[in-house]
């Protein structure tokens, strides 16, 4: 009699389709790491830029408001003056103390482009075991050259790897089919965290902010037109 079962994929065929199994998942989490850290340089982008415009306007603003409350401290409105002026003045002198390179528009495609091709060389979720922590070293260098536009210095990291000091990934370097269905576990449940964080950080107010401005430059003047009239009548009603 024939049997309606699938038939039972050799040792070889099992191997093959784990592997491939493997690469598509290694495929994906490469992706989508890239849009968090996409959406994570955006955030930071915007937050740099607002600190260098507004910073030392917001600054003024907030001491003027913690002098009010301190003179009368039954004023609820600025109840929380003192706090918020204390954390943003730590949160703005480290701003200005980044090292941020200004880039032209193409050498930001470029840097974006670049970024992209160097992940895929060594995300350490992905590549073999025995060189995890010179990946994860490495991805370290890259996402933090990549939050300073330091495209100089993501062009050393891909020339290396062009050179012949990229590593190899799980997939192709595994054989054993426990480790590979161990390691396809492991890259499911990277992926639903990166997941998580994508998620995260499309509901970040400053992420829904910055996908709803028109004009940055627009934004910016308008944002310290308001401050300086709130500074003016501060001023006043401290009198």
């Amino acid at each position: 009699m024939c049997s309606n079962n699938l038939p039972i994929p050799s040792k070889n065929k099992e191997l093959e389709y784990l592997k491939l199994e493997l690469k598509a998942l290694e495929e994906r989490l490469q992706k989508l790491s890239e849009t968090a850290y996409e959406y994570k340089h955006i955030i930071d982008e915007f937050n740099i830029e607002k600190n260098l415009r507004l910073g030392s306007l917001v600054e003024k603003v907030l001491n003027l408001r913690k002098q009010i409350f301190d003179k009368n401290p039954a004023n609820k409105e600025y109840a929380q003056s003192a706090e918020e002026y204390i954390k943003f003045t730590r949160e703005y002198a480290k701003a200005i103390k980044i090292e941020r390179f200004e880039l032209k528009e193409n050498d930001k495609k470029e840097l974006k482009k670049l970024y992209k091709q160097s992940v895929k060389l060594c995300h350490p979720d992905i590549v073999a075991n025995e060189v995890k922590k010179q990946a994860h070293e490495i991805m370290q260098e890259l996402n933090n050259a990549y939050s300073k536009n330091d495209l100089k210095k993501i062009k050393e990291i891909l020339s290396g790897f062009q050179n012949g000091n990229g590593f190899k990934l799980a997939s192709d370097s595994i054989d054993d089919k426990e480790l590979l269905k161990s390691r396809i576990v492991e890259t499911k449940y990277a992926i639903d965290v990166v997941l998580i964080k994508i998620t995260r950080l499309e509901k970040d107010d400053t992420f829904i902010l910055v996908n709803s401005i028109e004009n940055v430059d627009d934004y910016f003047s308008n944002m310290k037109a308001e401050l300086e009239r709130e500074y003016e009548n501060l001023c006043e009603s401290e009198d």
